[in-house]
């Protein structure tokens, strides 16, 4: 009984350092190289790999890098775009935690030029499982209401539909 009290103490004592020897292999140069990775093999994207590149997000290694704050928004939007179902199941097996890190990134994007109208019906449409698919369209809803708000204020203004 001794022997495992000890032991347990021990773990304790060495989870953290655990914990943070997982986290700082994201050093600056490996994040840039794993979203080089991501961004030019979206379409042959393993889960693992995609895991790989949204545990970036939650531990903001290069959070005051504008430019691969940018890029790495980009490549987010690029994946859930084009590989949504991979997308969606590999984000729904993380931590509430880091998918909220996620979901702080797809609701503030970069790129105005991201339909969010379009992206909502394609993503009713394709392949994913219903709850699956709810969860993503819930996922996705503050991104696509304010971009559906930027658009009605536009029409309002110009007195023109805007064109998808």
């Amino acid at each position: 009984m001794q022997n495992c009290k000890i032991k347990f103490l021990l773990f304790l004592i060495f989870l953290p350092f655990l914990s943070l020897s997982q986290n700082s292999k994201y050093n600056p140069s490996y994040c840039i190289e794993i979203t080089g990775y991501i961004s030019e093999n979206v379409d042959s994207l393993s889960a693992d790999s995609l895991l790989i590149f949204f545990k970036q997000f939650s531990i903001k290694t290069n959070e005051n890098n504008v430019e691969f704050s940018e890029w790495g928004n980009e490549i987010l939007f690029k994946v859930m775009k084009n590989r949504p179902e991979l997308f969606f199941n590999t984000l729904f097996h993380m931590s509430k935690e880091e998918q909220k890190s996620i979901e702080d990134e797809i609701n503030s994007p970069i790129n105005d030029g991201i339909n969010m109208i379009k992206f909502h019906k394609e993503l009713e449409n394709c392949k994913l499982d219903q709850k699956t698919k709810q969860r993503a369209l819930i996922f996705i809803d503050k991104s696509y209401k304010a971009f559906k708000k930027m658009i009605e204020e536009w029409e309002k203004k110009y007195n023109k539909k805007w064109e998808y």
